[in-house]
């Protein structure tokens, strides 16, 4: 799932949208999310995002734990 500027908290697109109606035949219901990665490519090649800035925005709200190599940065959300 990819959102631009306009998406906003709520996940405007997100609700109306595959939440409930999808595939799967029904509304989907969530209990966590277990890792978030953002790619250093994306868009196929035409958008090259800046690791260490999303890295610093995350930690500027919480400590996550992040895992992180020359093509993404993995922010660990969820731990079993």
């Amino acid at each position: 799932m990819y959102l631009d500027d306009d998406t906003s908290f709520g996940f405007d697109n997100w609700q109306n949208g595959f939440e409930g109606h999808n595939s799967l035949g029904g509304w989907l219901t969530y209990n966590e999310i277990e890792y978030l990665v953002f790619p250093k490519i994306v868009d196929d090649g035409k958008v090259q995002q800046d690791l260490k800035h999303i890295s610093e925005m995350i930690n500027s709200v919480g400590q996550f734990t992040m895992e992180t190599n020359e093509e993404q940065l993995k922010s660990v959300c969820c731990r079993d």
